[in-house]
This record gives C-alpha cells, sequence and structure tokens, in this order.
C-alpha cells in the first residue's frame, strides 16, 4: 500500500472512532511530523479525505474535522440480490468492490438469490439491511429486484436506509416504473436506446418481423421493449403486443409454433434480454431446424462471455461496466458529503458489438 494511503487510512479509522468529533484536526505539520513523510504525501491523504467531506481546508485557517449526519466508517453496503445468478451482476460487482476499495472502503456485500421463493427474498433483504445498519455502513448501492413481486420490498429497502440516514444509489433500475422517476440517484444504461439501438439494427439488416423474447417483465425490459417498438413503428414495421415473446428462450414447442406462421409474418429478427437468453435461443432454434443468422437474426445484451461462446459470436449490446461502477461509487460519495442536493440520474450509452449473428 502506498503511503499516502496508510496515513489516509489511520485517520479515517481514528473518525470511525470518533477522535475528531469535537472538529480539532492535527494540521500538515504535525502530520508530517508524526508519521515521517514529506508534505506531499500528507496533501495527498488529505485530499483524499476532503473529497470524502471528513475534513475541510481553508487557507489561513488550517484544517478542521467536519461534522456528518452518519458517521466516518470506512464502510460501503453492495446490495445487488441477483448476482449469482447473473454474470452480468458478478462482474458489475466485482467493479463496485473495486471502485469502492481504491478509494479506501471497505466492502460489505448482500445477495439473495432469484431461484429463492418472493418469501425468502422478502427476509433475506431486510436481514442485510439489518446488518448494514448495524455495521454502520456510510451508503449503500443498491440495484433493486427485477421481480415486479418484490417492489413494495425494494421501496422499503431504501425507505430504512435513508430512515438510518444512510445514502442509497440505485444501480440498474428505479423502484418505479419509467417516465416515473423516484428521488434517488441512479446510475445505468439507458435501457430505452438499448432496446432501440438493438431493433433499428435489426431494420437497417433487412428484417421486418421484430420480437422481444422476453421470459422475465420488470421495467428494464419494459423500457427496452418501449424502445425497440418505437423504432419498429418508426421504419413502418408492425408492432403490438403478439410481437413480446411471453416465454423462455429453451421453449422448443412455443418457439415452433412462432415460427409455423406463415412465411410473410413469421420472425426474421428477434432480441434478448442478456447474452445468456441469445445464446439458448440461438441453440433451441437449431433443434427446430432453424438458422441463425440466415433465417432469423438475434441480438444479445451485456457484451458477456455468453456472447463470444459460440461461433459466430453472438452481436450484443455492451453495458459499460467499468464506467457505471466508478460513476455509482462517484455518486454515492458525493451524496454522503452532501445529503441534501437534488437527486442525480446518470445513463450511459450501449454501444453495438457486431457479430455473425445479424
Amino acid at each position: 500500500m502506498k503511503k499516502y494511503m496508510e496515513i489516509e487510512a489511520a485517520l479515517r479509522s481514528e473518525f470511525s472512532s470518533g477522535k475528531y468529533a469535537g472538529g480539532r484536526f492535527p494540521s500538515e505539520h504535525m502530520l508530517v511530523k508524526r508519521f515521517g513523510v514529506a508534505r506531499g504525501t500528507v496533501r495527498q491523504a488529505l485530499s483524499r479525505l476532503e473529497a470524502d467531506g471528513l475534513i475541510v481546508r481553508h487557507r489561513g485557517s488550517g484544517t478542521h474535522a467536519e461534522s456528518r449526519t452518519n458517521p466516518a466508517t470506512g464502510r460501503l453496503g453492495l446490495l445487488i440480490p441477483d448476482m449469482a445468478d447473473n454474470l452480468f451482476f458478478r462482474l458489475l460487482t466485482s467493479e463496485l468492490v473495486r471502485c469502492g476499495q481504491s478509494a479506501s472502503y471497505v466492502m460489505l456485500l448482500g445477495e439473495c438469490a432469484t431461484t429463492d421463493s418472493v418469501a425468502t427474498r422478502r427476509r433475506n433483504l431486510r436481514r442485510f439491511v439489518s446488518q448494514f445498519i448495524e455495521q454502520r455502513v456510510e451508503g449503500v448501492v443498491f440495484r433493486p429486484f427485477l421481480d415486479e413481486r418484490l417492489a413494495a420490498a425494494n421501496r422499503a429497502v431504501a425507505t430504512t436506509f435513508r430512515k438510518a440516514g444512510i445514502p442509497v444509489v440505485l444501480i440498474d433500475a428505479d423502484l418505479v416504473r419509467s417516465p416515473a422517476r423516484s428521488d434517488f440517484d441512479l446510475v445505468g444504461i439507458n435501457h430505452v436506446n438499448a432496446g432501440r439501438r438493438a431493433a433499428e439494427l435489426l431494420i437497417s439488416a433487412g428484417r421486418k418481423n421484430l420480437r422481444y423474447i422476453l421470459p422475465r417483465i420488470c421495467t428494464v425490459t419494459r423500457d427496452r421493449v418501449f424502445g425497440a417498438a418505437g423504432a419498429a413503428l418508426a421504419a413502418g414495421c408492425e408492432w403490438d403486443d403478439s410481437h413480446v415473446l411471453k416465454f423462455a428462450p429453451d421453449d422448443t414447442k412455443s418457439l415452433k409454433r412462432e415460427f409455423a406462421s406463415a412465411k410473410a409474418n413469421r420472425p426474421d429478427g428477434v432480441i434478448c434480454g442478456d447474452d445468456v437468453d441469445a445464446l439458448t435461443l440461438i441453440r433451441s432454434l437449431a433443434a427446430i431446424g432453424i438458422s441463425v443468422p440466415r433465417d432469423v437474426s438475434v441480438v444479445g445484451c451485456d457484451n458477456t462471455p455468453e456472447a463470444h461462446a459460440i461461433s459466430p459470436e453472438i452481436t450484443t449490446l455492451a453495458q459499460p461496466i467499468p464506467l457505471i461502477a466508478e460513476t455509482a461509487v462517484k455518486v454515492l460519495r458525493k451524496r454522503i458529503r452532501n445529503p441534501s442536493e437534488p437527486p442525480v440520474v446518470i445513463l450511459f450509452d450501449a454501444p453495438l458489438v457486431p457479430g455473425g449473428t445479424v
């Protein structure tokens, strides 16, 4: 660990113990003497403490410890419910941990398997919330459950943290359906634009009968379907509820029925919610004698290793995982320093990664 990080960690620990609760804080000269380092090294450590609102430095009046509504414990919570069941969220969680640790935080992780019952997931969610509060985390990055049966539980989590004085930054999805917005910070991709971009690619490739395969309906996928529908209608293609396939991509019986229609109405382009669904769909289509991309084009999402697990590789949308994680941690640190500022929404683009399935 670099020396300035060691100094920062030591001072954070002293903040946690309440040593500087009265506002008094040692001068740069005192810290130089205490740690036996150059003034520039001390200033590096202090600049990181200042960025988190722990201290205030004024020319001529020295450095003072800042009063805060929540304790500077050096801990952040990550509440990512379905991390274990989704590679994208495992990758995102790893980046969040890395970004938090690089800012000298201890990262506490809570996740609830989507394979558990709704009641079990609610119970586990409440347990993690209680643990985070007991361990006095300074803030939480929370990815709400996408299962709409848990919408009330999602809102209860955010409200409980707020009552405890713990800031929350939402990641990937809001607590309410768009176009409504909650009053929490949100970082993720623009899901409407992601759906639009996928549909426009298929249309530019000459595909006219588009479908969106959607075994799991939630706020995120509703937004993507909305974007895809808008692109299809703007291009003069047909689109109605029948264009949303509400069955799993390995349901070959339903796929046979869908592709048994007259050629003029048969799907020739399918958008999937993630790369796992796209990979499963391609294999299911092959099992019933339908070739990708000869008979139908397929677009995935997330640019995870599944997109590159077959030949040709899957055309997919790339979520900028490092950028999302870095921004979420930055927004949370800013929220910790300034809890009364208006909420912010930061949505990134999801660029296309060309493959051979379109």
